[in-house]
Formats: C-alpha cells, sequence, structure tokens
C-alpha cells in the first residue's frame, strides 16, 4: 500500500478471519500495532468511493494492456477501419472475455451502485476524449449489458442452396451467421482510443482522491488535534 511503502519502520499486515471471512489490516510500527480508526463522515465515504473508482479504472487499464498483447500481430498489421480477426479459439475467447471485463468495469464507474457514494458523470471526462466515452458507453450497454439495440452483436438465419441444381436432392444447410465484436481498439497511439480514455479519467479520479483527502485532515482531522484522536484508544 503506497501510504506504508515509503514509510520507514512501518509495516502493513492484512488479516482474514478464516471462520467469518471478514478482511481489515492492521498497522505496525517497530513491530507495535497502531491505533486503527474508522472515519465514517460524508467526506470519508465519497473518498472511499472514488478509491473503489480509481480500483476500477486500473483494473481496466490492465485488462486493455493484455488485449493489445493478444492482438498485436494484428494491430502490427496496420489495417484502418473493421476487420475480422483471425485468432485460434482460446485467444478469441480470451480478448472477448477481457474486452465485456473492461466495458462492465468502465461503465460501473458511471453508473450508481450500492455501496459506493459517488459516480463519475460524463463532465468528468476531458472534452477530447468525450467521443471515445460515447461510444465505449454504447458498447457497454448494447455488447456487454442487456440492450442490443445498436445491434453490435447479430444473428442472421441464412439458407444455403447448393448452385448446381442438379444436387436439389441434397439438403440445404440452413446456417447461423453470427457476427459479434471481440474488441475494439485503436491503432494510433496518439488517438483517443479507449486505452487512452481510462488513462485520462483515472488521472482525474487520482486528483479528486488528493483532494477529498486534503479536506478530511483540515476539516475533520486537524481542528480535533492528536490527542483527540490518541485518546480514542482504538485498535
Amino acid at each position: 500500500m503506497k501510504f506504508f511503502s515509503d514509510r520507514k519502520n512501518w509495516i502493513l499486515e492484512s488479516v482474514l478471519d478464516p471462520k467469518t471471512g471478514k478482511y481489515r489490516n492492521q498497522y505496525l510500527f517497530k513491530g507495535k500495532r497502531a491505533q486503527r480508526i474508522p472515519i465514517t463522515s460524508r467526506l470519508a465515504q465519497q473518498l472511499a468511493g472514488y478509491a473503489l473508482i480509481e480500483r476500477d479504472l486500473r483494473m481496466v487499464q490492465e485488462w486493455l494492456e493484455k488485449i493489445n498483447l493478444l492482438s498485436k500481430d494484428q494491430i502490427d498489421q496496420g489495417k484502418e477501419g473493421w476487420r475480422l480477426t483471425e485468432k485460434p479459439d482460446p485467444d478469441h475467447n480470451l480478448t472477448l472475455g477481457l474486452f465485456v471485463a473492461a466495458l462492465t468495469f468502465y461503465g460501473k464507474c458511471f453508473s450508481e451502485c450500492k455501496g459506493r457514494r459517488v459516480k463519475l458523470d460524463r463532465n468528468f471526462v476531458a472534452n477530447e476524449f468525450r467521443v471515445t466515452h460515447d461510444l465505449v458507453m454504447r458498447f457497454r450497454q448494447n455488447f456487454a449489458a442487456h440492450s442490443g439495440a445498436d445491434k453490435f452483436e447479430n444473428v442472421q438465419i441464412v439458407l444455403v442452396l447448393n448452385p448446381e441444381r442438379k444436387y436439389r436432392d441434397e439438403r440445404p444447410a440452413l446456417v447461423r451467421e453470427l457476427i459479434q465484436p471481440e474488441v475494439w481498439v485503436s491503432l494510433d497511439p496518439d488517438e483517443h482510443s479507449f486505452s487512452r480514455l481510462v488513462e485520462s479519467v483515472r488521472a482525474s479520479v487520482l486528483r479528486k482522491l488528493d483532494e477529498v483527502n486534503d479536506k478530511i485532515f483540515s476539516g475533520e482531522i486537524n481542528p480535533k488535534g492528536l490527542d483527540y484522536w490518541y485518546s480514542k484508544n482504538q485498535y
């Protein structure tokens, strides 16, 4: 955890109760356990919400990096526009799964979620990335979620007849033509790609985390003084 990785003599230990599944951290300074006082104010809940959003965006970044590695051969071809992929099934399925996960978690950051007191709105996205954001949200609603109004995926049932009529006794084939996007990536790293969109939004969330963190210290922690907090005697 970054708050303790650069603090000399501090150790953070994660504790999980094997019976109840309850999880908590404990903090040690030179082996001595430190007080751990939960802060439950409105600002603290807001900070927690932004922390969850930042974690989601970090995961989306990691999934998109993995997608780029899996799709590297085709990305390196440098062809513009839509095209069919030629991956073996395991790689195709993994790429598709990562893309759906990325769409779902990105969209979750802009949706009402129980347990979170905050969500992002479109104004949180930099102007130059809003077209990309809107496209990602359309993918999320129509492909990863349930709408399907934009038909990002489609199945056409077709009857295929033998072109030589003398084989009319042969049973025709009824074929299910499935068109389903595997992933949407940008070939130009300087474009307003999904990856750069996530990077930009996450940078804004990190700034918001610092802002709310400072507000909690200046408005709730510092005015009461350290003696007050030490008097809690809470571990």
